[in-house]
């Protein structure tokens, strides 16, 4: 917690915490299977790593924890980290698409961030291809989706809050995205701080509130 601190880079950790307590209250929200799937950061760290190197345990263990039934799956949200700097993948099924959402965009990292974007799609092959052939057909591939940069997001007005909008990026709605949003860095650090403090996945909620 200490990253959510003024000015500190925010870390993975608090991320993928973030992602859980949202795939937790998708679960709660949607009964049969949630819609929205929220990767956690250390997901794309593997598939950045070598996506075909991930074995079957592996491969089934990101599946059981962090992904539903995948006939009822609309979006799936995968934070990377470019360099030092966080952005948010969010793969859309219904539409066949993979947008980029970037707080912070630098034409020199464009490419790159295509780029894994691309092992990220690659990886999902793997890991859900017999789920989606048996859906989609056997042609059916993430990596025949479109890529899109997400146009005219505001940017963040420094170079430490890029982990604080991906976790933002994940809320539905998602307030970040608006021109009318006034990014107050350490405001918002406190109240993301209190949410994570009080959530259910906290193990020592009950000793701090």
């Amino acid at each position: 917690m200490r990253t959510l601190l003024p000015g500190e880079w925010i870390d993975g950790d608090i991320i993928t915490m973030y992602a859980d307590y949202k795939n937790m209250k998708k679960a709660e929200k949607d009964v049969t299977s949630p819609r929205c799937w929220f990767l956690p950061t250390y997901y794309s760290q593997a598939a950045l790593a070598n996506w075909g190197s991930l074995n079957f345990a592996q491969a089934a263990g990101f599946r059981d924890r962090y992904m539903g039934r995948l006939d009822t799956c609309e979006k799936i949200y995968v934070p990377i980290n470019c360099d030092g700097h966080w952005y948010m993948l969010l793969v859309d099924i219904s539409h066949a698409t993979a947008t980029i959402w970037d707080s912070l965009e630098s034409p020199s990292r464009r490419e790159k961030m295509i780029n894994e974007s691309l092992a990220i799609l690659a990886s999902l092959d793997f890991v859900l291809r017999q789920e989606a052939r048996a859906l989609f057909g056997n042609r059916f591939s993430f990596l025949n989706f479109q890529i899109y940069c997400q146009a005219s997001l505001p940017q963040q007005p420094n170079g430490f809050d890029c982990g604080y909008y991906v976790m933002k990026y994940m809320d539905s709605p998602c307030i970040v995205v608006h021109d009318s949003y006034q990014h107050d860095s350490d405001h918002a650090r406190l109240l993301l701080a209190l949410y994570l403090v009080q959530s259910p996945l906290n193990k020592i909620r009950r000793r701090l509130i």
